[in-house]
């Protein structure tokens, strides 16, 4: 009986053992091909004019160039140890960078670089562990990058210079300077992660006309970081958990901060020498210092319909002036409002509570002690959806 049990129980460990082999067999195999992308191995990709573009040659795979058949440079593994992974200048043919594997540049070397192109697009490509992940220089145009990864580059994911670029769906992280780097015009930077950068998330200089939505901006040093950049809009973007700010523009004017929400950052709106620009039905909640600051003279500004609350300090404004605060909701901070300078229009805010008389605001001048009146609070909070 005890012998009859003992190979029962060896045929049920075999076949134990048997399945689990099988099972085990099965993850590898996935994940070896969910990493490997089905890539084959190629040598650093160079093409310069639209010559360069010969199918069989430089990695192109198909194609005639049109709108309708771009050329395809696709499936390949580059290991970019050597040279950039693929660089193409001075090109104004239809193409697609597709499902590539772009890796090991390290400081020296970045995944994909174009100059002077238009009409081109990336889509699905990995690109880890190189110098930029995608570098765009000298006025490209017209590219659209889409659906990738940047993983541990060495200055940033993304950096575009040009006009009419469109970054989208892409997951930029572990960079050891910024998610994305832009100094384009009329671009659009749309439903991208940027998380886990060791500086700005998305910065850039003299960045015009651009719109950035509905992003995922979390855990970086900044949210956005721009200088010297007019008439962008953010819009619809959650910035969360930046050791800093969630958005910080320096020399900046003619900006919309519209529809986002700005939450568990060191501060969550940051202005310095920056003017003209309209901050509208935001949620800045929950930032460690200030929820809303400008200083530098930050003057001329607009901020109306926000939710600002839960911070140490709602709004400080150590030198700014003209601003008009209108119709926010002010509420459950530590200091609704400190001012340093003068004189700024508040009208219609709410004030934590039902106010039957003006809201007197206190702060100082020159170290005197100095006073604002909202003339008009609002008896009930405003109902702000984001």
């Amino acid at each position: 009986m005890k012998n009859h049990l003992f190979k029962k129980s060896v045929v049920v460990i075999i076949i134990i053992i048997f399945l689990l082999t099988c099972l085990t067999t099965l993850f590898v195999v996935r994940l070896k091909a969910s990493n490997n992308g089905n890539y084959t191995p190629h040598n650093p990709i160079y093409i310069d004019g639209n010559d360069g573009f010969i199918i069989g040659q430089n990695g192109v795979v198909s194609g005639k160039g049109t709108q309708e058949d771009p050329y395809f440079i696709n499936d390949w593994e580059i290991n970019a140890s050597t040279n950039d992974g693929i660089y193409i200048r001075n090109s104004d043919v239809y193409f697609v960078i597709e499902n590539c594997f772009i890796h090991s540049g390290k400081s020296d070397y970045s995944g994909i670089v174009l100059e002077n192109v238009i009409n081109g697009k990336i889509n699905r490509i990995k690109n880890n562990v190189n110098r930029k992940g995608i570098d765009l220089r000298n006025n490209c145009k017209m590219v659209i990058i889409s659906n990738s990864s940047f993983y541990y580059n060495h200055y940033c994911g993304i950096r575009s210079e040009g006009s009419l670029i469109k970054i989208i769906n892409n997951t930029i992280s572990y960079s050891i300077r910024n998610g994305i780097e832009l100094s384009s015009d009329d671009s659009i930077i749309e439903g991208n992660i940027v998380i886990y950068n060791a500086h700005d998330g998305i910065g850039g200089n003299n960045a015009m006309n651009n719109d950035f939505i509905n992003n995922t901006i979390f855990s970086n040093y900044r949210g956005f970081f721009f200088s010297n950049s007019s008439e962008n809009g953010f819009m619809s973007n959650k910035l969360t958990s930046n050791s800093d700010s969630g958005i910080f523009l320096h020399s900046c004017s003619n900006n919309v901060i519209v529809g986002n929400t700005i939450s568990n950052n060191g501060q969550g709106v940051e202005f310095t020498y920056s003017q003209d620009n309209n901050i509208l039905n935001n949620s800045v909640t929950l930032n460690k210092y200030y929820n809303i600051w400008f200083y530098g003279w930050s003057n001329k500004n607009t901020i109306s319909y926000n939710t600002i609350s839960y911070s140490k300090i709602g709004i400080f404004f150590p030198e700014a002036r003209y601003n008009k605060i209108l119709s926010n909701n002010i509420e459950k901070n530590k200091i609704s409002v400190l001012f340093e300078s003068t004189p700024n229009t508040w009208d219609e805010n709410y004030w934590d509570r039902l106010r039957l008389f003006p809201k007197i605001i206190f702060g100082t001048i020159l170290f005197i002690p100095w006073i604002n009146i909202d003339w008009h609070p609002a008896k009930e909070p405003y109902d702000i959806e984001v």
